[in-house]
């Protein structure tokens, strides 16, 4: 995975002038019993994926 991350970090995309750098940082979870609506799991998601921002970048946070 480490490589994958790698790789992305790696690519320089032109845009008009500028040259952009990318990252990869992931959130993951399940569904629940307990979620109501698609919104309770997208908040969880969401959640998870600013942990691995947070931590850093380049990371996959799981539930």
């Amino acid at each position: 995975m480490q490589e994958f991350f790698n790789r992305v970090k790696a690519l320089k995309i032109p845009y008009n002038d500028v040259e952009l750098n990318v990252t990869i940082s992931v959130g993951v979870s399940s569904l629940h019993r307990t979620d109501h609506n698609p919104l309770d799991f997208y908040k969880r998601v969401d959640s998870h994926l600013y942990r691995s921002k947070k931590m850093g970048r380049q990371q996959i946070t799981l539930e």
